[in-house]
């Protein structure tokens, strides 16, 4: 029946935080304050990448991959901080 091992997990999930939000974001709600979390996510298996946003508009956005959310929600100008929240995923 084959390895008796389980798998490791289907999903990772993080948290992004922004250090430094634009003055302006954080006036029309497109931000939160510093240190609170901007997002959360899970990245799944197949690279798949869905985001909530925890701001004024709460939003859910998928993603390919994590790699191109993060080329475009990385923003180390924001002093960008990810955190993820459990083991890296085993294939």
């Amino acid at each position: 029946m084959g390895d008796a091992t389980p798998p490791g997990p289907a999903v990772r999930t993080f948290t992004l935080y922004r250090l430094n939000p634009p003055a302006e974001y954080l006036e029309k709600g497109l931000a939160v304050k510093p240190r609170q979390p901007q997002l959360t996510g899970v990245t799944f298996s197949n690279g798949g990448t869905w985001v909530l946003w925890l701001t004024g508009f709460i939003s859910v956005v998928m993603w390919p991959d994590f790699d191109t959310f993060f080329r475009v929600h990385g923003h180390p100008e924001y002093d960008t901080e990810l955190s993820w929240l459990d083991e890296p995923l085993q294939s």
